[in-house]
């Protein structure tokens, strides 16, 4: 695979407690200069990022609904959705609410989703459902309860959860949801036979801190040039 092909496929991830305004300008610099799908910042940052990238193609992620937890109320996370598109957000990321789905009824998720899909108006909307506490069934059940709800993606897992994206985990969804939703693989990826692993089991798109190492060993492993 080209690499700035591969590139593309990749949101470079800056959400860490400690990440500053500077940590945000490195971080566009990063995804505007290796051709990354988008950059994903918190809800505080989407401003500042969407001004950096204001007119330069880089699309800008927002996570909201109190990530990476997502043990906010339904009317909190409408409010960050609505923030994060004011700020000037191309994409939300919803952080599912993991408790509320396992004790409530489907209306649950189904509302904070759909919530979120009105709110944005057009964007893509994203549901990370954080697998690593959720049965194969459950994982299945949620994620098709996100695609009713209007959801573009279903995004496997926040890397601050029990585990990260596996190809057992992509394959799963991949299989159990409508052709018109994508899975997304996230995580600390940083090889490409991580990357490969992924995307061979159905992910359209990876999430990961490491974009730099990433490109990096996907640069060395199968040169810029090589398919």
């Amino acid at each position: 695979m080209i690499t700035s092909e591969f590139a593309g496929l990749v949101d470079h991830a800056v959400l860490a407690p400690d990440v500053t305004n500077e940590g945000v300008r490195a971080a566009y610099r990063f995804t505007a200069e290796a051709g990354c799908g988008s950059l994903v910042v918190n809800g505080s940052n989407v401003k500042f990022a969407s001004i950096l990238a204001r007119g330069t193609g880089v699309r800008v992620g927002a996570v909201v609904g109190g990530f990476p937890l997502g043990r906010v109320p339904t009317s909190v996370k409408a409010f960050e959705a609505a923030e994060a598109v004011r700020f000037g957000a191309d994409e939300l990321t919803v952080m599912m609410n993991i408790g509320a789905f396992l004790e409530c009824s489907p209306d649950y998720l189904l509302k904070e989703v759909g919530d979120a899909v009105r709110i944005a108006d057009g964007r893509t909307v994203k549901v990370t459902l954080e697998t690593g506490y959720l049965t194969d069934q459950q994982k299945l059940r949620a994620a098709l309860i996100c695609a009713d709800a209007g959801a573009g993606f279903v995004v496997t897992s926040t890397g601050f959860g029990p585990t990260a994206a596996t190809p057992q985990d992509v394959a799963l969804l991949r299989d159990g949801l409508p052709a018109e939703v994508e899975v997304e693989a996230a995580g600390d990826i940083r090889t490409w036979a991580e990357a490969k692993a992924l995307l061979d089991a159905g992910a359209a798109r990876l999430t990961t801190p490491s974009a730099a190492e990433l490109l990096a060993d996907v640069a060395a492993t199968t040169g810029p040039d090589a398919s």
